[in-house]
C-alpha cells in the first residue's frame, strides 16, 4: 500500500468554514472479500475521530436547538460524518475534485435542513439520502450536458479511475472496478452501500426511498452482472 494525502474543505458562507486534511492508505479489496473499496487509515486528526465516534446524534440535535450553539453542533457533526459522506459520494462520482464540490452542496444542505429534521429516519441516512441524490444528479446533469444522455459518461469514469493518483490496485481489483462501473448508477449505489459498507436493506431502503424487494432484487442482478463482467475478461486473459 502507498500513503496518499489529500485536502478538501466546506464553507459555508456567514456560518463556518472546515478544512481538512485526509491522510490516507487506499487499496482495493478483491470481489468476495467485505471491507469498503476505499480502505483508509487515518493518520491526522485520528484521536479527533476516534472521539467523535463515541458522540451521539441526538446529543449534537440537541445542541443544534440550544441558543446559539448551532455552529458548535455543526462542526460535531461534520467531524463525526464527513469522512463517510465523503467516501460514499466518492464511490459514485470517483474524482476526488467532483466529489470535493459536490461536498460543499451536501453540507449546506444539511445545514439548512437541520432546523426541520424530525428523526422520521436516522441522522446518518437521512444525510446519505442528501450526499446520494446530490451525486446522482450531478451524474445526471453532465451526462445530459457534456454527453447528450449517452452512456459515454461511464467510459469517463473508467478513465478517471484509471488515471487517479490516490486509487491502487492489481489486475483484478482493477477488473472490479471497471466491473463496477458497467451497472447503472443506481445499480452501483446500491451494490457499493450492501456489499462494501454492508448496510441493512432496510436503511439503503430510507437512503433511496425503494422498497426491500426491490432492493433484494436489483443487488441479486448487479452481482449477476459483475461476475459475468469478471467471467468474460477472464476468458479474454
Amino acid at each position: 500500500m502507498q500513503e496518499y494525502g489529500e485536502r478538501t474543505g466546506v464553507s459555508i458562507p456567514g456560518v463556518l468554514s472546515l478544512d481538512i486534511t485526509l491522510n490516507i492508505y487506499v487499496h482495493f479489496p478483491n470481489f468476495g472479500n467485505k471491507p469498503s473499496p476505499f480502505r483508509f487509515v487515518y493518520i491526522t486528526d485520528s484521536v479527533i475521530i476516534n472521539r467523535m465516534e463515541g458522540v451521539k446524534d441526538e446529543y449534537i440535535i440537541h445542541l443544534f436547538y440550544q441558543e446559539r450553539r448551532e455552529q458548535e453542533a455543526f462542526r460535531l457533526l461534520m467531524n463525526k460524518y464527513k469522512e463517510r459522506l465523503y467516501w460514499h459520494v466518492r464511490k459514485i462520482l470517483i474524482s476526488h475534485e467532483d466529489t470535493d464540490d459536490i461536498l460543499q452542496n451536501v453540507f449546506v444542505k444539511i445545514w439548512q435542513g437541520l432546523k426541520e429534521f424530525r428523526y422520521e429516519s436516522k441522522l446518518y441516512t437521512w444525510m446519505y439520502r442528501i450526499a446520494t441524490n446530490e451525486a446522482l444528479n450531478f451524474l445526471n446533469e453532465k451526462r445530459r450536458k457534456v454527453y447528450g444522455n449517452s452512456d459515454e459518461i461511464s467510459d469517463f469514469l473508467e478513465n478517471t479511475l484509471e488515471s487517479d493518483p490516490y486509487f491502487s490496485g492489481d489486475d483484478i481489483q482493477k477488473e472490479l472496478q471497471r466491473a463496477i462501473l458497467t451497472l447503472s448508477d443506481r445499480q452501483r449505489v446500491i451494490f457499493n452501500m450492501k456489499y462494501f459498507d454492508d448496510m441493512p436493506y432496510e436503511e439503503i431502503a430510507q437512503v433511496l426511498d425503494v422498497a426491500v424487494g426491490t432492493l433484494k432484487a436489483t443487488y441479486h442482478n448487479a452481482v449477476k452482472k459483475i461476475e459475468a463482467s469478471l467471467k468474460i475478461v477472464d476468458t479474454l486473459n
